[in-house]
């Protein structure tokens, strides 16, 4: 079952750092049947999005988006587009690792969060226009 899937709808995730929850505004995305939050963060390279867990918080996958890539995400929708297209780098991987194997990292990641920081907070939907 090759198939992405985005929530258009725009929430505040919930990632694992060293240093306990951080709270950033993403999106749910569902890669063959694997839920993860899609965040964009500035780095060194200029941006990368950050594929994390859903249920544990923990990265699994990044991929860099250079300058011209960044800039053409100027509406909703083109952002949309570029987030399915550099899913394909994660749904690889999945592909590579196995798709029992990633589940069974993120399950160990979950608890290995949970000990550390407790219990992740609730996502929320973010509202631009009430």
């Amino acid at each position: 079952m090759n198939k992405i899937e985005i929530n258009p709808q725009e929430v505040y995730v919930w990632l694992a750092f060293s240093d306990g929850w951080h709270k950033y505004a993403g999106h749910i995305i569902t890669i063959q049947g694997i839920k993860f939050s899609v965040v964009p963060l500035p780095s060194k390279k200029g941006y990368e999005l950050v594929f994390s867990s859903l249920e544990s918080g923990s990265k699994f996958r990044t991929v860099t988006l250079n300058m011209f890539e960044f800039l053409n995400c100027d509406t909703k929708e083109k952002t949309l587009v570029q987030y399915a297209e550099s899913a394909l780098v994660v749904m690889a991987a999945i592909d590579k690792f196995g798709k029992k194997k990633v589940l069974d990292v993120i399950k160990e990641s979950e608890r290995e969060n949970i000990r550390k920081f407790g219990k992740m907070p609730e996502f929320e939907r973010i509202e631009f226009f009430n």
